[in-house]
């Protein structure tokens, strides 16, 4: 296996984990420090347990790991190659894409929810392999409503909404600058500048432990929740919410009609994606 293979795999099989929802559990890809492997990939937490997931079903001949899918978080720096490659973890797409730039030597491909940048002529190629959304997520020992519309969400977000179900709401976004926030944002039509002053930051998209109390509400990745496995909720302690009357999840698998969908890529050398 090299790395074009695994391009044109987790173009097929990524798309179908994710659009399905077939990967149970969650699956940890980084190697053991000192450890290394061939194909290395960094980026997007949203993707990144698919990935890993993929990394860990699929072999070298010798029956070695082939694939590193570094997470999004974990130790501050990570060494891919056996000399040199010593690189600060990248954490998201726009992070990934950087370091792919940069050390090009050191990393084989990036899982990103950032679309195509400056691609015409580009040394890189984005590469669509899935769909994905997100919906809004609350505790499940909230009295919030699981069905809320964009409208709704839109006054949440800009604080004239403060009250549902007898709960003061406290809504909640991942950090400034991640893909996450501005998905979200642009799926409520809002921006950086009309937010209420009532929102709060998360550290990181799909931050469970931000929803510490009832009216707590943030946006959460429908596809990485299905990619953590089957029931009892791996989660613990998150309920999604339908948006507009459109169920997330059916029958176990991604509702590919749920109105916040977006692509998802691989981004590689365009040497490699040939």
């Amino acid at each position: 296996m090299n790395a074009r293979f695994y391009i044109r795999l987790s173009a097929t099989f990524g798309a179908l984990a994710l659009s399905l929802g077939l990967l149970a559990g969650p699956a940890a890809a980084d190697p053991t420090p000192g450890q290394f492997r061939p194909v290395v990939g960094v980026g997007s937490e949203v993707t990144q347990d698919v990935n890993n997931a993929i990394a860990e079903a699929f072999l070298a001949p010798d029956g070695a790991p082939y694939i590193a899918s570094y997470n999004a978080t974990g130790s501050a720096v990570i060494q891919t190659r056996p000399t040199g490659c010593v690189l600060p973890r990248p954490n998201g797409s726009a992070a990934g894409i950087t370091a792919l730039r940069n050390a090009p030597d050191c990393i084989d491909f990036v899982r990103s929810t950032q679309g195509p940048i400056n691609q015409s002529g580009s040394s890189l190629t984005w590469i669509p392999v899935a769909t994905t959304a997100d919906t809004f997520a609350v505790r499940k020992d909230s009295p919030l409503p699981r069905a809320l519309t964009t409208v709704q969400l839109n006054a949440i977000y800009n604080c004239s909404l403060r009250v549902l179900s007898g709960t003061v709401l406290t809504p909640k976004l991942p950090k400034p600058g991640s893909e996450a926030r501005a998905a979200w944002l642009g799926a409520l039509g809002l921006t950086e500048a009309n937010l209420g002053a009532c929102v709060q930051g998360t550290t990181e998209p799909d931050d469970i432990s931000a929803l510490t109390r009832a009216g707590d509400i943030m946006p959460f990745s429908i596809s990485r929740y299905i990619a953590q496995g089957p029931l009892p909720d791996p989660w613990n302690v998150v309920a999604l919410g339908s948006l507009n009357g459109v169920a997330p999840i059916v029958q176990s698998n991604f509702n590919t009609a749920f109105p916040t969908t977006r692509s998802v890529y691989q981004v590689v050398p365009t040497a490699k994606a040939a």
